[in-house]
């Protein structure tokens, strides 16, 4: 099976009058937001085969070696197309990265002919994209959500097709960014690409800006997502095949893909179980009760070390369910914490949530017999 490394090397050399722009090369481009242009932005905009040259002369391997596997894969994934007919001649243009103790936000416009893609950056390693994450859950806009909306109006000025796009959080801004746009803007999007992103509040989902952008919105996630199955989301989702195992599947780079088409998958019990779990958490609980909820789970994580998915061990999520039992018995959120640390075990071990159930049905058929 292939992934968006060997879509390189397959299609690198058919432009796009010969293989039309898709899926994968719509996920090409959110990954390369991860990058940080910032050493070479006096060059842009130019394209992608001169920004590589400025690039890779002052970011080498031994420069990223400790940074988060996502660098990684999309310094790879840059040097895959560089110098591709297919990719090489892409303007990249107007990168923004901003990072401060409220926000993070990153965002890149690629240029071709008649089109543009906007993509946004996911959650890097800054604790502040960290905790927009929970704030998505009750809160709407968050910072980054407010410049992605300012970006997207702002490019879109320029006559052209529009096709929006983002990783992990990436993917929210994306969304969040074509449903707050001014109506000139939507009129022009042809796609907003969701890839594993976090969704809506049921307020702002419910909408009619949302629901009316749901037949432009392509969503994807892996078979176990914990980022792509949070809040609301439009529900005629796809499921990509993953090679890596638990939570690490959020990764791109594993999603297996055949000629220019994802390869489809079942979601995993485990991810629709965390999915159902938090939901119903939202819907009927207060705004405070909500605030605490998230508030209790970030403190948690930040007393574990665990400050985005990569960091995300075994060791870690038992640490986590065992600051849970701390908790006073009065915590209003305690039960559910718990039960939610406990589904995160079984995304981060999938066997582990299969056998609790197998345990569970047993329980209850001894329970029924003995009766």
């Amino acid at each position: 099976m292939a992934n968006f490394i060997d879509y390189c090397k397959y299609y690198g050399d058919k432009d796009f009058n010969e293989v039309p722009f898709n899926d994968v090369d719509a996920l090409i481009l959110a990954e390369l937001s991860y990058l940080n242009f910032s050493e070479v932005i006096s060059i842009l905009p130019n394209t992608i085969e001169n920004v590589s040259k400025a690039y890779f002369s002052v970011i080498t391997n031994e420069k990223i070696k400790n940074k988060l596997n996502v660098y990684k894969y999309a310094h790879n994934l840059f040097g895959n197309v560089k110098n591709t007919l297919r990719f090489k001649d892409i303007l990249m243009t107007n990168y923004s990265r901003i990072v401060d103790t409220e926000k993070q936000f990153g965002a890149i416009t690629f240029e071709y002919n008649d089109w543009i893609y906007i993509s946004y950056e996911g959650t890097n390693e800054y604790m502040s994209g960290w905790r927009e994450d929970f704030d998505l859950s009750n809160k709407f806009p968050v910072p980054s959500q407010t410049l992605a909306i300012g970006y997207l109006n702002k490019e879109a000025k320029k006559h052209k097709k529009i096709y929006v796009g983002g990783h992990s959080k990436g993917g929210n801004l994306a969304v969040a960014a074509a449903m707050e746009a001014e109506d000139n803007v939507k009129k022009r999007i042809v796609t907003v690409y969701d890839f594993d992103g976090p969704g809506m509040r049921e307020k702002e989902f419910l909408s009619k800006r949302y629901q009316q952008l749901i037949p432009k919105i392509k969503k994807f996630t892996p078979e176990i997502s914990l980022v792509g199955m949070l809040l609301y989301s439009t529900p005629n989702y796809f499921v990509v095949q993953s090679n890596m195992k638990g939570i690490l599947q959020h990764h791109a780079t594993s999603w297996q893909c055949f000629g220019s088409y994802f390869v489809p998958a079942t979601q995993s019990e485990s991810s629709i179980v965390f999915s159902e779990e938090t939901k119903d958490f939202m819907k009927n609980n207060s705004e405070e009760d909500i605030r605490e909820f998230v508030a209790s789970i970030f403190e948690i994580l930040k007393k574990s070390n665990i400050n985005n998915t990569e960091t995300v061990t075994l060791k870690k999520i038992v640490t986590c369910i065992n600051l849970v039992r701390e908790l006073p018995a009065t915590s209003k959120t305690k039960d559910k914490l718990f039960k939610l640390f406990n589904i995160l075990l079984g995304l981060y071990m999938p066997n582990n949530l299969k056998k609790e159930k197998k345990k569970e049905v047993k329980k209850k058929e001894t329970s029924q017999k003995q009766k």
